[in-house]
């Protein structure tokens, strides 16, 4: 079983270890986009980066992609190999995703409204507040799925 309690935390300082590098490494260029995209079912979160907000959101064609990557090995085992894949949410529900009905969307949506809460919470705790200007643009967006939101 997968607790997504403990991938929040560890996330979290991902996205601000990865930032902070990002911006010694590149003090010129300015984030106006930053987006978490994923493969739950392969096991990976990356950190992309655009210097302009992108309405239309896709992460592969940013300008800095794959900045950071969280591995997270246990999210792709617990697709493959358990015959009925269990979550624990943030609030310590357990939702079983219908991946044999519904396929990769069903694993996709509990992560992507699972990140979609990490990226909020890194927002409301100044993770993603620039030296200069207004907070960037934020996104979430699944591999080959339909789950793409940005704000």
């Amino acid at each position: 079983m997968v607790d997504l309690r403990s991938h929040k935390e560890p996330l979290l300082r991902f996205l601000e270890t990865e930032l902070e590098a990002f911006r010694t490494a590149n003090p010129s260029v300015s984030a106006g986009h930053v987006a978490l995209y994923s493969c739950p079912w392969s096991g990976w979160v990356a950190l992309s980066l655009d210097s302009t907000p992108r309405p239309d959101q896709n992460c592969p064609d940013f300008e800095h992609t794959e900045v950071g990557i969280y591995d997270a090995p246990e999210w792709s085992s617990e697709y493959e190999e358990a015959s009925q894949p269990r979550i624990t949410l943030l609030d310590a529900r357990v939702v079983e995703p219908d991946v044999e009905h519904d396929g990769d969307e069903a694993y996709n949506e509990v992560f992507f409204d699972f990140l979609c809460v990490v990226l909020q919470s890194a927002i409301e705790t100044g993770i993603l507040e620039m030296d200069s200007g207004p907070r960037p643009r934020v996104g979430v967006q699944m591999l080959d799925s339909g789950f793409n939101r940005s704000w």
